[in-house]
């Protein structure tokens, strides 16, 4: 969900770079490819109808598959053509994944880019997903270079000063909501910290203990905001821990969702079992609802997301 914010902050730096360096609209076209590969596994998704957010089987974000195909690429653009510069430019698209990789370790999406070999995702938790704000501000500039005789140069340093800020400010935030998160609710663990709005001056701070959800906001100057509201995390406890036996449904519990409400409704010997989201997130695709009937026989007889935008 970065690609967008991770294009503009290379082509800002591309602008920089090219005073010094020469670089061809062909390297340009390959670096860019790289940055939008990603978009695969978001249309096999749809395709598929299957659920993207649990990050495994991930194809185009997976440095393993992409390295495998661009050497080839590579390898055989060299015994073809004996033209070493030509075949390291078919690396470029792998360089350009890399880019994207480490633009979104500041993120919270916690993608796997190591597939087959490991399903190991990091991410510091510091910008939801897509770097609206930023991207908005990339955009507002990138008109201005098209609109006017403004310095290029300068624009490019503001943009990229203007990202840097962004995430140093929005990392500070959340290390400071996270050490004062002792005093609103001890001895429960954090489930997430996730931003309000756009600026992510406002932050939901969601923890969960003993089958409830405790949450508030938090303001990244005046801190908390308003009262400690509280949400049963499973609607019929033992009803649902037995919903949850099944892996399936285990599965989208943990990983479709940020902080998951379960909710099991036994009828006529068949259970209908439906998942969401416990607040409004504002990201710019997330899972809202999934809700799935399945018979006496344990098959799955219906299967329906509901998607939430950014607004």
């Amino acid at each position: 969900m970065n690609i967008a914010a991770t294009v503009f902050t290379v082509y800002y730096a591309l602008n920089l770079l090219q005073k010094k360096v020469t670089i061809s609209r062909w390297s340009r076209f390959l670096l860019y490819l790289g940055i939008l590969l990603p978009v695969g596994d978001y249309l096999l998704r749809f395709i598929l109808g299957e659920i993207w957010f649990q990050n495994e089987g991930l194809i185009f974000h997976s440095l393993t598959y992409q390295a495998l195909f661009w050497f080839v690429a590579a390898l055989l653009n060299w015994v073809y053509g004996r033209d070493i510069k030509k075949s390291r430019k078919l690396l470029l698209p792998l360089v350009g994944l890399l880019l994207y990789a480490g633009f979104s370790i500041f993120s919270m999406e916690n993608l796997s880019f190591l597939a087959p070999f490991s399903s190991v995702s990091f991410g510091l938790g510091w910008v939801s997903p897509g770097f609206v704000f930023s991207t908005v501000v990339f955009a507002a500039i990138w008109v201005a270079l098209l609109g006017s005789d403004l310095s290029e140069t300068i624009l490019s340093i503001l943009a990229l000063f203007t990202l840097i800020i962004f995430i140093a400010y929005s990392g500070f935030s959340y290390h400071r909501i996270n050490r004062d998160l002792t005093t609103m609710i001890p001895d429960a663990g954090v489930v997430s910290i996730t931003p309000v709005n756009h600026q992510q001056t406002m932050w939901q701070v969601t923890k969960r203990h003993r089958g409830k959800y405790y949450h508030t906001e938090f303001h990244f100057i005046q801190g908390q905001q308003g009262e400690v509201a509280e949400h049963p995390a499973l609607a019929d406890f033992d009803v649902s821990q037995m919903a949850l036996l099944d892996p399936i449904i285990r599965g989208i519990y943990w990983k479709a969702f940020r902080n998951p409400v379960i909710q099991v409704d036994i009828q006529n010997e068949s259970m209908q079992i439906t998942v969401s989201e416990l607040l409004p997130l504002i990201e710019p695709i997330w899972v809202k609802r999934i809700q799935l009937r399945k018979n006496k026989s344990g098959q799955t007889v219906l299967f329906e997301i509901d998607y939430g935008t950014l607004f």
